[in-house]
Protein backbone atom coordinates (compact mmCIF):
# COMPACT_ATOMS: atom_id res chain seq x y z
CA UNK A 1 0.00 0.00 0.00
CA UNK A 2 0.93 3.37 -0.84
CA UNK A 3 0.12 6.78 0.26
CA UNK A 4 -0.69 9.44 -2.59
CA UNK A 5 -3.05 12.58 -2.21
CA UNK A 6 -4.21 11.43 1.02
CA UNK A 7 -5.13 8.30 0.43
CA UNK A 8 -4.16 4.15 -0.03
CA UNK A 9 -3.80 2.15 -2.52
CA UNK A 10 -1.31 -0.28 -4.67
CA UNK A 11 0.54 -0.07 -8.14
CA UNK A 12 -2.04 -2.59 -9.18
CA UNK A 13 -4.71 -0.51 -8.38
CA UNK A 14 -3.02 2.59 -9.78
CA UNK A 15 -2.78 0.30 -13.05
CA UNK A 16 -6.50 -1.09 -13.05
CA UNK A 17 -7.70 2.64 -12.54
CA UNK A 18 -5.56 3.71 -15.22
CA UNK A 19 -6.61 1.19 -17.86
CA UNK A 20 -10.47 1.56 -16.85
CA UNK A 21 -9.84 5.73 -17.48
CA UNK A 22 -7.69 4.90 -20.86
CA UNK A 23 -10.31 2.73 -22.53
CA UNK A 24 -13.24 5.04 -21.84
CA UNK A 25 -14.86 6.41 -25.32
CA UNK A 26 -14.93 9.84 -23.68
CA UNK A 27 -13.13 11.06 -20.90
CA UNK A 28 -14.73 13.61 -18.84
CA UNK A 29 -13.10 16.65 -17.21
CA UNK A 30 -13.32 14.64 -13.88
CA UNK A 31 -11.66 11.71 -15.81
CA UNK A 32 -8.66 13.37 -16.85
CA UNK A 33 -8.47 14.89 -13.36
CA UNK A 34 -8.06 11.42 -12.16
CA UNK A 35 -5.75 10.40 -15.11
CA UNK A 36 -3.50 12.89 -13.90
CA UNK A 37 -3.65 12.35 -10.21
CA UNK A 38 -2.83 8.38 -10.80
CA UNK A 39 -0.17 9.73 -13.50
CA UNK A 40 1.65 11.96 -10.47
CA UNK A 41 1.08 8.71 -8.01
CA UNK A 42 2.77 6.18 -10.40
CA UNK A 43 5.63 9.11 -11.13
CA UNK A 44 5.96 9.16 -7.21
CA UNK A 45 5.68 5.47 -6.21
CA UNK A 46 8.69 5.71 -9.11
CA UNK A 47 10.53 8.20 -7.35
CA UNK A 48 9.93 6.24 -4.04
CA UNK A 49 11.10 3.11 -5.69
CA UNK A 50 13.99 4.67 -7.04
CA UNK A 51 15.15 5.92 -3.78
CA UNK A 52 14.81 2.80 -1.77
CA UNK A 53 16.93 0.89 -4.42
CA UNK A 54 19.24 3.76 -4.25
CA UNK A 55 19.19 3.09 -0.32
CA UNK A 56 19.76 -0.42 -0.72
CA UNK A 57 22.93 -0.13 -2.80
CA UNK A 58 24.25 2.00 -0.65
CA UNK A 59 23.94 -0.54 2.45
CA UNK A 60 25.43 -2.93 -0.05
CA UNK A 61 28.20 -0.62 -0.41
CA UNK A 62 29.11 0.30 2.79
CA UNK A 63 29.01 -3.50 4.11
CA UNK A 64 31.25 -4.27 1.51
CA UNK A 65 33.45 -1.88 1.62
CA UNK A 66 32.93 -1.44 4.75
CA UNK A 67 33.01 1.35 7.68
CA UNK A 68 35.93 1.08 8.67
CA UNK A 69 37.74 1.19 5.01
CA UNK A 70 35.70 4.40 5.08
CA UNK A 71 37.25 5.89 8.59
CA UNK A 72 40.77 4.65 8.05
CA UNK A 73 40.72 7.05 4.77
CA UNK A 74 39.62 9.71 6.34
CA UNK A 75 42.02 9.90 8.80
CA UNK A 76 44.53 12.56 8.06
CA UNK A 77 47.90 11.50 5.92
CA UNK A 78 50.76 10.83 8.45
CA UNK A 79 48.04 8.55 10.47
CA UNK A 80 47.84 6.32 7.59
CA UNK A 81 51.29 6.32 6.99
CA UNK A 82 52.12 5.71 11.03
CA UNK A 83 49.47 2.79 10.82
CA UNK A 84 51.11 1.43 7.65
CA UNK A 85 54.29 1.19 9.32
CA UNK A 86 53.42 0.33 12.51
CA UNK A 87 51.40 -3.00 11.20
CA UNK A 88 54.45 -3.41 8.66
CA UNK A 89 57.19 -3.71 11.85
CA UNK A 90 54.86 -5.56 13.76
CA UNK A 91 53.08 -8.61 11.46
CA UNK A 92 53.84 -7.60 8.04
CA UNK A 93 50.70 -5.83 8.06
CA UNK A 94 48.75 -9.53 8.78
CA UNK A 95 45.50 -8.49 10.10
CA UNK A 96 45.01 -12.39 10.96
CA UNK A 97 48.76 -12.62 12.76
CA UNK A 98 48.93 -15.25 16.08
CA UNK A 99 52.39 -16.19 16.95
CA UNK A 100 51.54 -17.62 19.94
CA UNK A 101 52.91 -15.00 22.31
CA UNK A 102 49.50 -13.48 23.59
CA UNK A 103 49.78 -10.83 20.72
CA UNK A 104 47.41 -10.77 18.13
CA UNK A 105 46.57 -9.11 14.63
CA UNK A 106 48.52 -6.89 12.57
CA UNK A 107 49.43 -4.41 15.58
CA UNK A 108 50.06 -6.95 17.70
CA UNK A 109 47.39 -6.25 19.85
CA UNK A 110 47.08 -7.53 24.05
CA UNK A 111 43.77 -9.09 24.23
CA UNK A 112 42.75 -6.64 27.37
CA UNK A 113 44.20 -3.63 25.24
CA UNK A 114 42.02 -4.59 22.37
CA UNK A 115 38.70 -4.71 24.35
CA UNK A 116 39.51 -1.52 25.48
CA UNK A 117 40.17 0.02 22.66
CA UNK A 118 36.83 -1.68 21.28
CA UNK A 119 34.93 -0.22 24.20
CA UNK A 120 36.41 3.45 23.49
CA UNK A 121 36.28 3.56 20.05
CA UNK A 122 33.85 1.77 18.29
CA UNK A 123 32.18 -1.92 18.19
CA UNK A 124 33.31 -4.25 15.89
CA UNK A 125 36.26 -7.02 16.02
CA UNK A 126 33.79 -8.87 18.50
CA UNK A 127 36.28 -9.69 21.32
CA UNK A 128 39.57 -10.68 19.29
CA UNK A 129 41.40 -8.55 16.82
CA UNK A 130 41.45 -11.38 14.73
CA UNK A 131 37.87 -11.25 14.14
CA UNK A 132 38.55 -7.73 13.34
CA UNK A 133 39.69 -6.15 9.19
CA UNK A 134 42.80 -4.62 9.06
CA UNK A 135 41.43 -1.03 8.48
CA UNK A 136 39.59 -2.00 11.94
CA UNK A 137 42.46 -2.03 13.77
CA UNK A 138 44.13 0.23 11.84
CA UNK A 139 41.71 2.99 12.74
CA UNK A 140 41.84 1.84 16.61
CA UNK A 141 45.45 1.51 16.92
CA UNK A 142 45.66 5.14 15.51
CA UNK A 143 43.19 6.24 17.93
CA UNK A 144 44.65 4.11 21.31
CA UNK A 145 47.69 5.49 19.89
CA UNK A 146 46.58 9.17 20.11
CA UNK A 147 44.85 8.74 23.64
CA UNK A 148 47.40 6.71 25.66
CA UNK A 149 51.10 7.94 24.21
CA UNK A 150 52.63 5.35 26.34
CA UNK A 151 55.05 3.58 23.81
CA UNK A 152 52.61 0.54 23.01
CA UNK A 153 54.22 0.04 20.32
CA UNK A 154 57.89 0.87 21.04
CA UNK A 155 59.66 -1.42 18.90
CA UNK A 156 58.09 0.52 15.33
CA UNK A 157 58.19 3.67 14.37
Amino acid sequence: MVACGGHLHTQAEHAHRARDLYHQERISKAALKRLSHLARCQNSLKATGNAKRLEQKLKRWRRSVGIWKIRFAALPTSDKAWAVSTGECESGNDADANTGNGFLGAFQWVLSTWRSATAEYGKGGAGSPLNASWHEQAVKAVAWNHSHPTGQWPNCP
